[in-house]
């Protein structure tokens, strides 16, 4: 279990030790470019104004007019009574289709 440990620790130290050599002999030049990639990929200038970004509503809105909203309360309640009248009298109704 020891030399698992060992072993591990190895493989980091070495990882480091190349990553400091990379950097030692003149990779220094990527991480110049790499800074001024990240730079350039926020440009700051080029951002919409706050007021814009805060003020979409990211919700559709329907709108309904009055009219409208009644038709549909009307249909709502003449639906509901046909249903409540169809399970109330459903024996009634049903011997009334046999006969016809």
């Amino acid at each position: 279990m020891s030399t698992q440990l060992e072993h591990k620790e190895e493989d980091q130290a070495n990882e480091l030790r190349t990553l400091f050599q990379d950097i030692e002999e003149g990779n220094e030049n990527d991480e110049e470019s790499f800074a001024d990639q990240i730079i350039n990929e926020i440009d700051v200038l080029n951002l919409p104004p706050r007021k814009e970004v805060h003020t979409k509503n990211k919700r559709t809105k329907i709108k309904l007019s009055k009219p409208l909203l009644r038709f549909l309360f009307t249909v709502i309640i003449v639906l509901a009574g046909l249903g409540t009248a169809i399970y109330v009298w459903q024996d009634e109704i049903t011997t009334l289709l046999h006969k016809l």
